[in-house]
């Protein structure tokens, strides 16, 4: 029996209210007293003063994310029986997860980034030169002037801003069983079979209060906009069938210990953790605004807001004479004490809006497992072995637009390309249509993982202790993200999932990597502190690089951020060690973007990335004292013979740094820099203390 509980806040690295800088962002909060959200706006893109990919101040614009407190419940019961050549294996095991979350993502971001400069150009209230013309009375801008972008923010202009309005302050719960009987028959001295059963059952996840809803338009308890409350059902049903299979065998073929065979099958359940229902990441890169989760819809009062220009009725403040030269038409113009969206946001919010389905009839997820493996006896402290081993997932997570547009030359929404539930559910207070994209989570995914694996260890030999490994593998799947973040899996073409099966996103051909320890033996005639309790370790690791897919702007008029690119069939050409950061590693005229109205013919995942090779060592020297204590120095130096390695920049075909390198892998993927795989030699110094 266990039980664990923790907090947790990732926050901002201020509290500031935005109205004391003089920016009204609107309400921050469920009242007055509540400060959870209070912080500086995130500000992006200000021309050569920051990095485009990340806020120059302001912080994340999605924080604060506060969980507290997660606990979970854990209650085990487990008994073994021996009888004869058989022991058997009974239990079980109940959970129950709970989080209390909140991420309203309220926290505004204001970006300045020409789009002002561009509108006011392309209208004719300003002339592409810095400056202001007497003459012509109107305003003069060099888009080309990087410090022109400042100049917005000191004159309170914005190009773009967007924010979430509602509190999303949930309590989220979910129980599950599982009970299994396992067989361990020794048939025979030097043959085991295992044999044996596991039962999954698990409820659907829950808010405390049946905060949340589904979109479910045909179900006879939906209300005028299509939603069902989770106080009228749950999410889904419980699937009740998950029962899981297993079988395996140990054959000692020829009954001396030296050469083993061992073969095995499973079928696995694994629900999705909690993240993909409550907070997918279906915006991300495929769909403008579709942020909504299950227990935060519009029909909850959470929804996000976007505006480019100023609202309608902050311009009457702004510019009452209605001149059309004012630069309020083209940009968004902030003041103290005006909301920068309006203050009818936060009640009226516009549409189109966003939604989720979950169908209801979710089954859980399942893998099927199964590898053979024969293992010899080389010498009397070494072992080799070779092993297939593979996987097939089947009802795996899978986001479909249920509104998508239909492929056109007319834009996604117009009178010539409508969506299926636009005449459905009309906005009454504008007349137009109130779903934008209607996001279906199903279980037609799938994956399919198979592998050939070498190893050969060694124990102790004259103080060397180590192991190397080669893996041969592929791994295809229609999707590798439960979330939806990853980039144009397979939203391509809603009505067919199978067009996403490609190579997933963490496919890698080939890996070898090798680890090895070696105790340095004992120098005689030097002092006991000095000749004694060193040791050397080393770790070697190289891999064929990641897949990553080629994309342009959406020209499939599908209602998409973006499109696959099209392949002309020449000759890809990887080139992996390119001497400049100006030349590209591969062939990138064989790449363009579609031609209006159709989807590009380049599949998900079509190139990949360069691989990685890396050292790392570690010296290390232990000191003994009397007692129970004592004390380790250690030294490592990561990618010891500083190795060049690097990431690419992105793929897409309309930006000029397609096919480059940009940073090293450790900064390229952003989880670890400097210490992380890929990064320039650099070294670290410790001290444990045992007691």
């Amino acid at each position: 029996m266990g039980y664990q509980r923790f907090s947790q806040r990732i926050g901002l690295n201020n509290n500031i209210d935005p109205e004391a800088l003089g920016l009204n962002t609107g309400p921050l909060g469920a009242g007055p007293s509540d400060k959870e959200n209070l912080g500086v706006p995130t500000f992006y893109y200000l021309g050569y003063f920051g990095n485009t990919g990340y806020g120059v101040v302001g912080g994340v614009q999605g924080y604060p994310i506060v969980t507290r407190p997660n606990s979970s419940f854990d209650w085990q019961e487990h008994l073994t029986m021996i009888k004869g050549n058989h022991t058997i294996k009974v239990g079980g095991q109940f959970q129950s997860a709970y989080t209390k979350s909140r991420r309203d993502r309220a926290h505004a971001e204001i970006s300045m980034y020409y789009n002002g400069f561009y509108y006011c150009a392309y209208y004719s209230a300003c002339d592409p030169v810095f400056g202001y013309d007497s003459n012509l009375k109107r305003q003069i801008v060099d888009q080309s002037n990087h410090v022109a972008a400042l100049n917005e923010l000191l004159l309170g202009l914005g190009d773009e801003s967007g924010r979430s309005f509602g509190v999303t302050n949930r309590h989220l719960t979910q129980k599950s069983t599982g009970l299994y009987v396992q067989d361990s028959w020794k048939v025979k001295p030097n043959f085991t079979l295992e044999a044996g059963v596991r039962w999954d059952l698990s409820g659907a996840l829950g808010e405390k209060d049946h905060l949340g809803a589904n979109f479910l338009p045909d179900d006879p308890k939906a209300d005028a906009g299509g939603f069902v409350s989770l106080a009228q059902q749950p999410l889904y049903n419980i699937d009740k069938n998950n029962f899981g299979p297993r079988v395996g065998f140990a054959w000692d073929l020829f009954s001396n210990g030296r050469t083993v065979l061992r073969a095995g099958y499973s079928l696995n359940y694994d629900l999705p953790n909690f993240g993909t229902i409550a907070a997918p990441q279906t915006y991300f890169f495929q769909w403008s605004g579709a942020r909504a989760g299950f227990f935060t819809q519009i029909a909850d009062g959470n929804f996000p807001v976007s505006i480019n220009f100023t609202p309608a009725e902050n311009l009457a403040i702004f510019n009452p004479s209605n001149d059309p030269s004012n630069l309020c038409n083209y940009f968004i113009c902030m003041a103290p004490g005006v909301d920068i969206y309006g203050v009818s946001a936060a009640t009226s919010p516009p549409s189109p809006f966003s939604v989720v389905q979950l169908v209801p009839n979710f089954q859980t997820p399942m893998n099927h497992a199964y590898n053979i493996t024969i293992e010899q006896q080389v010498g009397r402290k070494g072992a080799f072995s070779v092993a297939y081993v593979g996987t097939a997932g089947r009802d795996l997570v899978n986001w479909r637009d249920l509104n998508a547009c239909q492929v056109s030359l007319s834009k996604c929404g117009s009178a010539g390309n409508t969506r299926p539930f636009d005449s459905r559910f009309i906005d009454p207070n504008t007349g137009s249509a109130l779903y934008n994209h209607i996001l279906q989570l199903n279980n037609d995914g799938y994956s399919n993982y198979n592998s050939l694996q070498l190893a050969y260890k060694i124990r102790d030999i004259h103080g060397l202790t180590g192991q190397i490994n080669y893996t041969w593998s592929r791994s295809f799947d229609t999707g590798s993200a439960n979330r939806g973040g990853t980039f144009l899996s397979d939203y391509q073409n809603p009505y067919n999932v199978s067009k996403g099966y490609a190579p997933s996103d963490f496919d890698t051909p080939w890996n070898i990597n090798f680890n090895a320890v070696y105790d340095v033996p004992k120098i005689h005639g030097a002092p006991k502190f000095a000749g004694e309790g060193w040791s050397v370790n080393a770790l070697f690791r190289a891999q064929d690089g990641r897949p990553f897919s080629v994309y342009a702007s959406d020209a499939s008029n599908q209602g998409l951020l973006r499109g696959y690119a099209d392949y002309n069939g020449d000759p890809i050409n990887y080139n992996y060690h390119v001497k400049s950061p100006d030349d590209s590693f591969f062939n990138t005229d064989a790449f363009s973007a579609p031609a209006p109205g159709t989807i590009g013919d380049t599949t998900r995942n079509r190139l990949r990335q360069p691989g990685i090779a890396q050292l790392d060592m570690g010296i290390f020297k232990s000191f003994k004292f009397e007692g129970r204590y004592s004390l380790k120095f250690k030294w490592e130096v990561f990618n010891v013979l500083n190795h060049a390695m690097f990431a690419y920049e992105t793929g897409n075909v309309n930006s000029g740094s397609f096919g480059k390198y940009f940073a090293t892998p450790d900064v390229g993927i952003g989880l670890n820099p400097v210490l992380g795989t890929g990064a320039q030699r650099n070294m670290q110094f410790g001290l444990q203390v045992d007691f």
